[in-house]
């Protein structure tokens, strides 16, 4: 892989809204865990790139919301956060599918 890229596979542009769910590993119960919204930013076959308003650590498993192109629905996926930058409560983050 050339100029330090780490991904094992090709991510195309993805620019759509995305509701997640952070761990339960927080503290949060199944019943009270808070959704928030992001944005997805790329889309490969092994995981997402994120951004969102939410501070996620590395090792978070986070269960997402995926819009599906021209439908009504979102698809459930989990996915586990591999790097997070940011500061402020800003966070960009790197997803790989569970």
């Amino acid at each position: 892989m050339e100029n330090g890229e780490k991904r094992n596979c090709p991510r195309i542009s993805l620019r759509q809204p995305v509701a997640f769910v952070p761990s339960m590993n927080r503290g949060w119960r199944r019943d009270n865990c808070p959704a928030w919204n992001g944005w997805g930013v790329d889309l490969g076959s092994s995981g997402v790139g994120l951004e969102a308003d939410f501070a996620l650590e590395k090792g978070d498993l986070v269960k997402l919301m995926l819009p599906i192109p021209d439908q009504e629905v979102c698809l459930p996926v989990y996915a586990e956060v591999i790097w997070t930058a940011g500061e402020n409560g800003y966070c960009r983050a790197g997803l790989s599918f569970l």
